[in-house]
Formats: structure tokens, sequence, C-alpha cells
């Protein structure tokens, strides 16, 4: 694992190749006695065979000439610093033998030939309940006329999130489309009711349970949706997506009748 090379480092006559440090590629943590990667929860240690224990290792070597050998004679190992929320690759340089009496000289590096991937098992959500019917009741014009909305509703979207690897999380981002207007990007869901028989202006407003609302976007998972946002990291285990509605009034003069509207949601495992 690594490029081959075959390097000598050579110092003049009276010159002695002093102080030398063999070290890994990026922030080392102590905790893990290892390097962090790319991947978020993985990280790695590295050493050759020419001495017992990892590095960050440093040497003082008292000769002129010191011959570093190949890729064979290092060992790297793959340690799991904390929850790994997606797969990834490891690749590129990942460690270096300096020369530190001599301005730092890079004597040598080790790197991954090609990439290495990593694929942990992360968990996979399961929604309980697909269709919820959530009922705002009868609400009178006089109540909408002075305070502008009827009474929140509370509901949650329940899931199950299950399978993966001890420790393993997953992060997951959710989106709610307009079924009616799947092109509306504002944060009032149009009524589905329609005809002489349904009510005027009046639309129907979903917040969060930091009670900011909800702006609708497309039905798409991809990462970065419009209007998509972070519910939060989970492993193995139950959760849910508290939320509320109510009616709010859009214009005026408002009218009796029916006022059913519908939204669709769509998760997003990142």
């Amino acid at each position: 694992m690594g490029d081959n090379y075959f390097a000598v480092v050579m110092c003049g006559v009276s010159e002695l190749i002093g102080n030398m440090v063999y070290e890994g590629v990026g922030r080392y943590n102590a905790k893990f006695n290892a390097y962090e990667t790319s991947v978020s929860g993985v990280g790695y240690r590295i050493t050759d065979f020419e001495k017992d224990g990892w590095w960050p290792r440093n040497i003082n070597y008292q000769g002129i000439g010191k011959i570093l050998l190949g890729a064979n004679d290092y060992r790297v190992q793959l340690v799991k610093t904390g929850p790994i929320t997606a797969a990834g690759v490891l690749s590129g340089e990942i460690g270096t033998i300096r020369v530190l009496d001599h301005g730092g000289l890079v004597a040598a590096r080790v790197s991954f030939n090609g990439g290495l991937p990593i694929r942990p098992t992360v968990p996979t959500c399961t929604i309980q309940k697909k269709r919820l019917d959530i009922g705002l009741g009868e609400v009178s014009l006089v109540q909408l006329e002075r305070s502008g909305g009827s009474d929140y509703k509370p509901f949650s979207i329940d899931l199950q999130c299950s399978g993966g690897s001890t420790g393993a999380s997953t992060r997951m981002f959710i989106t709610l489309t307009d079924s009616t207007n799947p092109g509306n990007r504002g944060n009032r869901l149009t009524l589905s009711s329609k005809g002489s028989t349904a009510a005027k202006g009046v639309a129907v407003e979903i917040r969060r349970a930091d009670d900011s609302m909800v702006s609708f976007g497309p039905d798409s998972k991809i990462t970065g949706n419009p209007n998509q946002w972070f519910v939060g990291q989970f492993g193995n285990t139950s959760t849910s997506i508290p939320l509320r509605a109510r009616y709010v009034t859009t214009s005026s003069p408002l009218a009796a009748g029916q006022a059913n509207a519908a939204a669709t949601f769509t998760m997003s495992y990142q």
C-alpha cells in the first residue's frame, strides 16, 4: 500500500543527517494515535518496520547516508474514531519522512496507490405511517379575521431507523412539496378545494419544532434540494419530526367553505 521508491539520503562528508521525523498527513488525534482522513469517523495509523510503534516518531541518525526502502516496508491500519455517517474514498499522500536538520527536506513520501473506498453500513429509515390526515377543524370567519389564523394542530412524521453498523449514523433531511401547486416555493400551502363550495382567502401554514415556517420545495431527494432542511443525525433508533399546522388568512374578503390542502414529504439520507 503506497508508491514504490528507493531513496538514499546523503549529506556532506562532515555533515550528519541528524534529526528525522516520520509522520502522517492531516491532523493527529492523540486519543486514537491516528491521523484524521477526509471520511468522517475514520482515521489511520502508519508505521514502518524499522522500529516498533506507530508514527509520529523522531529519530536522531548519526550518519551521513541513510537508505529508505520501498512501500512494502510500511503498514497502515484504519481506525474508527467516531460515527461514520457516509461513504468516501481515501487517496493521496498519507505519510512523509523529513530531515529536520536540513531545512525539513522531505526524504520520502508514502501514498495510496489509487483509492481505498470506505463503505460503512449506515442505518436506513422506514416511515411508520405514510399517510397523515390532520384535522384542522371548523374555524369561524370572525376568528380568522381577528387573529389572522386558527389554532395550531400538532402532528409528527415518525420513522424507525435500523440496519446500521454499531455506532454508525445517517444524516436525515426532508423536503415538503405542495401537492396542489408543486412549483410553490413559498410558505403557504395551496388549498386543493375548488369550486363554489371552497373557502376563499385562506391557506395552510406548517411550522417546525423551532417555530420556523416550512417553505415548500420540489419532490426530490437530491442534496441541496430547494427548501430541504436538516432533521438530525440518527443511529439505529426511532425518531419523530414534530410539526404543527393551521389555517392562515391570505387575502380578503374571506369566504366560508371547504379548506382542504395536501403536501407530500421526501426524505433524503446524506
